[in-house]
């Protein structure tokens, strides 16, 4: 039984030395960057700048975020109790933020998202299913609109690599 505790340990210490290399590995990246940037037309630009531009992505951004909480309760609602629309919106939020903030791929939010809601009542299996579920149907958008964009993008224009299809 110790084995495997110490099977587990050693599993967490490769992670947590992964998701630190990624942080290091981030702050050195951005440390450069920042050392380039030319502060003093940095300054000129963000004071120059109309930050009534601004409005409509947070709106847009606000707007998305709810909207995706509400669609990943429905498919939780399929499956078993639900959250709170606010909670939903809550762990959305957490999620999305941490997902950037920490460097965990792709599935970052996802994972957070599942470990927000690991404590509560609802079955763990429910959960990670929802977050599966709603991947795969955002997989699934993306294609069909790519598909469909394509074949907007060749009717109009006429030209695939270089040469007339139409």
């Amino acid at each position: 039984m110790m084995e495997g505790s110490s099977a587990d340990g050693a599993l967490l210490g490769g992670k947590r030395a992964k998701v630190l290399l990624r942080v290091l590995v981030s702050a050195g990246v951005l440390y450069i960057l920042f050392r380039q940037l030319d502060w003093q037309q940095a300054s000129k630009i963000l004071t120059s700048a109309n930050l009534s531009w601004l409005i409509p992505p947070v709106v847009v951004m606000v707007i998305d975020r709810c909207w995706m909480a509400w669609k990943w309760r429905m498919l939780l609602a399929v499956l078993g109790p639900v959250p709170s629309l606010y909670d939903s919106i809550r762990v959305y939020y957490v999620s999305s933020f941490q997902g950037i903030a920490i460097p965990l791929g792709g599935l970052g939010p996802d994972i957070v998202r599942y470990a927000h809601l690991r404590s509560s009542d609802l079955s763990r299996h429910l959960v990670a299913t929802s977050i599966v579920m709603e991947r795969a149907i955002g997989i699934l958008a993306t294609g069909i609109l790519a598909v469909l964009g394509g074949g907007i993008l060749v009717q109009k224009v006429g030209v695939l690599g270089g040469a007339n299809v139409l």
